[in-house]
């Protein structure tokens, strides 16, 4: 229905899938191989995607993602979480290779990637990148209960999405700390306080309606009537 190369989170689920399988195979070899395509991944991706070099990449006023049927504009909680995720497990990726321990470390330390850049400074800008595009995320989309659906103001807060936490969930089932997802002076309390109240309110939204449980419905409009 819509071109596919200019879906957002494509990118970004396809460096989590890497990072999963690294680490469910202890492939080191498949991750050497897979290290240049994922720096490509994340360069080409700021350049077409990030307009105001706020660390993360936006939705185009199209149904740019695989929930094909919605339209986002600007930074969304859906896209952003999982690009969020995909910074980490770059980093992660890289952190291990650059260890002086790794099986690898000689193989990787004095190379490049495609676009000639050793290594330990393709991993120091993921880093740079990872810090700023978090603090863009919790700034700009968290309400204080919930991540908003998007920053465009005009449905800002109107709308909950049941998957707006997709990315922080790859990143926990895969065995990220709990910190990863939130910055401050104590960040792993404050991801528990910011995870718990998505959860509640997803469920008491989205989830429970009128004192019956369903299934995980995509979204719903909060109403004045919602109580959370």
């Amino acid at each position: 229905m819509f071109p596919t190369d200019a879906w957002k989170d494509l990118n970004s689920k396809l460096i989590l899938q890497v990072w999963r399988d690294w680490r469910i195979t202890h492939d080191h070899q498949y991750l050497l191989y897979m290290l240049p395509i994922v720096s490509r991944i994340l360069r080409k991706s700021l350049v077409a995607w990030d307009s105001d070099n706020d660390g993360l990449i936006e939705n185009s006023k199209f149904p740019d993602q695989t929930y094909d049927a919605w339209v986002g504009k600007g930074l969304t909680a859906y896209t952003g979480g999982i690009w969020l995720a995909c910074l980490y497990a770059a980093l992660d990726m890289l952190t291990w290779c650059l260890n002086s321990d790794s099986p690898v470390y000689n193989q990787i330390v004095n190379t490049t990637d495609d676009a000639q850049r050793q290594w330990r400074e393709v991993k120091d800008e993921i880093q740079m990148l990872f810090i700023r595009a978090r603090n863009t995320y919790d700034s700009k989309l968290w309400t204080g209960s919930y991540y908003a659906f998007q920053t465009d103001y005009a449905t800002r807060q109107k709308v909950i999405m049941a998957g707006q936490l997709s990315g922080y969930w790859f990143a926990r089932v895969t065995g990220v700390p709990l910190n990863v997802v939130c910055f401050g002076k104590f960040p792993s309390k404050c991801v528990v306080m910011k995870a718990a109240f998505n959860w509640f309110v997803i469920y008491k939204i989205n989830l429970k309606y009128k004192r019956r449980i369903f299934l995980s419905i995509n979204s719903r409009l909060i109403l004045h009537s919602d109580k959370y």
